[in-house]
């Protein structure tokens, strides 16, 4: 009787052992999924840390918007989903495109801005929603990259007011809103291009992507409403810019997202650097290759033209990206003002002021000019008689006051050499300010030759003292 006792007592100690280590081993996993499955009951509207978070919801309703191809009818509402379905990417610097359902099986379309694309184009009549498929992707952006790793700089013709509450946030670098700030923020994205490009070479790395050091983040520049930038700057003058940056930016770490109603009457020259396009409805069936690369008829089955897509406000959010001859057609997240609030708050506050923008005329010559032979063309050409970078910063610095560049012995000296080249005081001026340098720019080409050949009496006696010295 004794020894059963003693292996009745055995056994239930053994399953008392047993049962501590189960809930030990399972009891948080037990209790996460108690979690869970609440919050599949009432999905809280409060927002977390965007990488810490559960999944919200139990499934995706897979019907797609009526004529839309294979747009989702209703995306999910909340960045946290997104976020979720992205959280296994190991590519970096992740945009999300839109939402799809193809056969009942929902999927979010998205791509790295280092893998898969550089350069933006997003277009869409008047209510398709192009502020918010910009919004959403650069929120995400943010809230996935710490400001060490990326920087946005917004210029936003439309008094800013589609980006409330960005201005004072770490990841911002530049922010312009009026219609005077818009010349002098293209001249400093330039000369962020031309700083990084310096800081490349002396680094040896062709490109940003191979640069080991800390202090070049992504810049990501958002332009907005190309048609305000054109009326207010000169269509000639912003194409040439534009063709320049998108260019050479890409190299020098440098992303452009650019927005407009369409592209229709743009130049084409700067589109061929854009390698994807986001195309919201369009009315007219001749506005699809200009806003997409693509004809109408060689639309893929995978997605619509912009002018077959619905029409806004029932379309709004759907759009179709195009990337070479591949192309989709989704419907973006809309997040409405209450989650942007809440979500730009978990962004980090900027501690120092952005850069002053000085309010200049809104003249077409105040733009940096870069056309055949732009400033990085200048800066690219290998030289051993001049340094090229700081004659590119140089031409910058006087881009309003070319008269002063005559001071200058790096200018004069260049002139020299690149006349004894070219043999001609107009193919200078074309090589330092692009091939529609104005005729006052050969004459101070001349003027830097002949200060060149004879110096005044001040700078010899500056160089005698030297010698002596």
């Amino acid at each position: 009787m004794d020894a059963e006792a003693v292996q009745i007592g055995a056994l239930m100690l053994a399953m008392a052992l047993v049962a501590l280590m189960f809930r030990q081993r399972f009891g948080r996993d037990w209790r996460e999924f108690r979690l869970w499955q609440a919050q599949q009951r009432v999905i809280q509207p409060e927002p977390t840390k965007i990488s810490q978070f559960m999944p919200l919801a139990t499934a995706l309703d897979a019907r797609t918007l009526p004529n839309a191809g294979t747009a989702l009818l209703n995306p999910p509402a909340d960045l946290r989903v997104l976020a979720h379905e992205l959280r296994q990417s190991e590519k970096r610097f992740v945009l999300p495109l839109g939402w799809r359902s193809v056969q009942g099986v929902v999927s979010l379309v998205h791509g790295s801005l280092i893998d898969d694309f550089t350069h933006i184009q997003v277009s869409g009549a008047t209510g398709c929603g192009k502020d918010g498929w910009v919004r959403t992707a650069l929120l995400y952006l943010c809230l996935t990259n710490p400001a060490e790793r990326l920087q946005l700089a917004l210029v936003d013709g439309k008094a800013g007011l589609s980006w409330l509450g960005w201005r004072e946030k770490a990841h911002v670098a530049l922010f312009a809103e009026a219609e005077q700030e818009l010349a002098p923020a293209l001249t400093w994205l330039t000369e962020q291009r031309l700083q990084r490009q310096k800081i490349l070479k002396a680094a040896e790395c062709e490109r940003w992507e191979e640069y080991q050091g800390h202090d070049l983040p992504l810049l990501v520049v958002f332009i907005s409403e190309l048609t305000l930038l054109e009326q207010a700057l000169g269509a000639k003058q912003l194409e040439q810019w534009l063709n320049s940056e998108l260019t050479s930016g890409r190299a020098a770490g440098i992303r452009y997202i650019i927005a407009t109603q369409t592209f229709s009457n743009l130049s084409t020259r700067f589109r061929s650097q854009i390698s994807l396009a986001v195309a919201g409805y369009q009315p007219r069936d001749d506005a699809d290759e200009p806003n997409t690369t693509l004809p109408t008829k060689a639309f893929p089955s995978s997605a619509l033209p912009p002018s077959r897509l619905p029409s806004p406000p029932a379309g709004a959010g759907v759009f179709s990206c195009v990337q070479g001859r591949n192309a989709l057609t989704v419907r973006t997240t809309f997040i409405d003002k209450t989650q942007r609030q809440q979500l730009l708050s978990l962004l980090p506050t900027r501690q120092t002021e952005l850069p002053a923008l000085e309010a200049t005329p809104t003249k077409a010559t105040n733009l940096p000019v870069a056309t055949e032979q732009p400033l990085i063309a200048l800066a690219q050409a290998p030289s051993q008689s001049y340094n090229r970078y700081d004659l590119a910063q140089l031409l910058l610095q006087y881009l309003n006051r070319p008269e002063q560049l005559l001071e200058h012995e790096l200018f004069r000296s260049a002139c020299s050499i690149e006349h004894k080249r070219l043999r001609s005081y107009a193919g200078v001026a074309r090589l330092f300010w692009g091939k529609d340098a104005a005729p006052n720019k050969s004459r101070l080409i001349k003027q830097a030759l002949e200060r060149q050949a004879n110096p005044n009496e001040q700078e010899m006696l500056a160089n005698l003292l030297g010698t002596v010295a």
